[in-house]
């Protein structure tokens, strides 16, 4: 196998089978306190989401795009350290939401715990 350093972008994404996507941005989101939020995608064409749940073991992150989500209106669930990447169409909105996966009703995230957001071109 050949070398590839320095041959692609520092940003190229190789998870994605085989289609290398360069690194728009990161962010990492604080889920203290909160019970849902949302993200403008921007230009971007595909998105990895992962959630570090270090503070409360019981919690389920639900993710969207279509619309706020519920309970009865999600596309994925997420649990501590999982992660889902997703093709996505530009100028889309990610919506998450913290569930408690014992009861499922919303529940706000403690003081670790992360949703990092990773988008691509």
């Amino acid at each position: 196998m050949t070398d590839m350093r320095n041959k692609l972008p520092i940003g190229a994404h190789l998870d994605s089978g085989g289609c290398a996507r360069k690194r728009a941005s990161s962010q990492t989101i604080s889920l203290n306190g909160q019970t849902s939020g949302s993200l403008n995608i921007g230009n971007a064409s595909m998105v990895r989401i992962q959630p570090w749940t270090r503070t409360s073991g019981d919690l389920a992150i639900l993710i969207s795009f279509a619309g706020s989500v519920n309970l009865s209106r999600f596309e994925r669930v997420l649990a501590d350290c999982e992660t889902a990447i997703d093709s996505v169409p530009p100028n889309s909105t990610l919506y998450w939401g913290c569930y408690n996966t014992g009861v499922p009703v919303p529940q706000a995230g403690g003081q670790h715990d992360y949703l990092l957001v990773t988008l691509y071109e």
